[in-house]
């Protein structure tokens, strides 16, 4: 991994109401430094070929995490 990611743009002209701005930007990313792993890999396992919404499961009991106020709840068991 990357210890610095740096991106420069230079003579970046921007123009809004007739007038033209000239700018010059930079973004820079430093990462931390990691300790080495104890484990080998990831548990459970990633698979990069498929989306990282079927990688990661989804908790399927939603329902006790939604708190409804007494007007709201009233109002759902009224259907």
């Amino acid at each position: 991994m990357p210890a610095l990611n740096r991106f420069e743009t230079d003579n970046y002209t921007m123009f809004y109401k007739d007038e033209t701005h000239v700018k010059k930007s930079m973004r820079e990313i430093v990462y931390n430094t990691f300790a080495k792993s104890d484990k080998k890999g990831l548990d459970p396992k990633v698979n990069f070929a498929k989306s990282i919404w079927e990688n990661i499961p989804v908790k399927e009991d939603k329902e006790s995490t939604v708190l409804l106020s007494k007007e709201e709840q009233e109002f759902i068991n009224q259907k």
